[in-house]
């Protein structure tokens, strides 16, 4: 019994021939990061290609085998790897003591993933994709050690907490009234807007998420978001213990967090970075207001800038159109800047 509740696996990558496909990665495993034992998937048809690490929305969202089932199309070109963070998922013992539960832990330990990464891949190129909470660390870490990171590419992410919860709330409200949801926009107005403190403030926040979520906060289509959380609930990649966690996860290491997120201000904290930066943004997403994420691109200053709006999209554009977003991981991001062509007078 307790071997079949700690059993967890990954398919493996097969060739023509129905055979694991030589030279491939498909390993589910244990890390050592900040003294503790986290866990990555990392897959791809071929162990020498670039990596691409992605960083989940949260504090404490797991989103490990969301990559294997959305972004299929990255493993020929990448060796595509899913952390499950401090708190999170399959991660979550790592928690202990919640002590050591802060964004700066974090960050140091997403920084000593990217130094494993890279003295496994033999020196390839390490990109890194960073949805929602997992923007924040992502830019943490790419301004920190730049060298470490060929681009950073930010799915709706996360600049200001405080004033993205503020404006969520009174967006999901006006989105409450206008649908003329009664219930909604009862509980809505009872428990306030942002920023929530003291006793009851986890229940109001959890609240808000849900009633974000009923109006397209995560995703605008209901089929897109039971599809990721049906695979959230029956991936292989967790075992029963870890679906236990799941859910701890997502609430014990947010609430444990969330004093700390009303101090990030990446306007303030990271002006600069010095990796090409990619912006992708769902144009109707209530959970991270899009304009605050889009002013932030505008003042950023990076030696390489794009931003992608996908209209259709709320707070998990990645997911809601992936094979768009497939496509410009590997024609943009892959391929790199473009370069602006020498006149003729100037050459020589």
């Amino acid at each position: 019994a307790w071997w079949y509740a700690s059993r967890a696996w990954t398919p493996a990558i097969l060739g023509s021939d129905g055979s694991p496909l030589r030279g491939s990665v498909a390993a589910l495993e244990k890390v050592r990061l900040g003294a503790t034992d986290q866990w990555i998937l990392a897959r791809g048809r071929d162990a020498h290609n670039p990596v691409l690490l992605f960083l989940a929305d949260g504090p404490g969202g797991s989103e490990l085998p969301l990559p294997r089932h959305y972004h299929a199309p990255l493993e020929e070109r990448f060796v595509t790897v899913a952390w499950d963070q401090r708190g999170a998922g399959k991660s979550y013992r790592a928690a202990a003591p919640q002590a050591h539960l802060t964004v700066e832990r974090i960050v140091q330990d997403c920084g000593e993933l990217l130094s494993i990464l890279a003295d496994r891949s033999g020196g390839a190129p390490l990109y890194l994709v960073g949805r929602g909470w997992g923007g924040i660390i992502g830019l943490l870490a790419a301004q920190r050690w730049p060298d470490r990171v060929r681009a950073f590419v930010g799915v709706a992410p996360q600049v200001n907490f405080h004033e993205s919860d503020a404006l969520a709330y009174r967006r999901t409200l006006e989105a409450a009234r206008h649908a003329r949801d009664i219930p909604a926009t009862t509980a809505l107005e009872g428990i306030g807007e942002p920023p929530y403190a003291g006793p009851g403030s986890a229940v109001r926040y959890h609240s808000l998420a849900r009633m974000q979520q009923r109006f397209g906060g995560s995703t605008l289509s209901r089929a897109v978001d039971g599809d990721a959380e049906h695979l959230l609930g029956r991936a292989p990649e967790y075992s029963v213990r870890d679906r236990v966690r799941l859910a701890r996860g997502r609430r014990r290491t947010l609430d444990a967090l969330r004093p700390h997120l009303a101090a990030i201000d990446l306007e303030r904290d990271v002006p600069r970075v010095e990796v090409p930066v990619y912006f992708i943004l769902g144009r109707r997403d209530l959970t991270a207001p899009p304009e605050i994420a889009e002013r932030y691109f505008g003042a950023l200053a990076a030696p390489h800038k794009e931003l992608f709006w996908f209209e259709d999209a709320g707070h998990a554009p990645a997911i809601e159109d992936a094979a768009r977003f497939n496509l410009l991981a590997v024609s943009r991001v892959l391929r790199g800047p473009r370069r602006t062509p020498v006149p003729s007078e100037a050459r020589g």
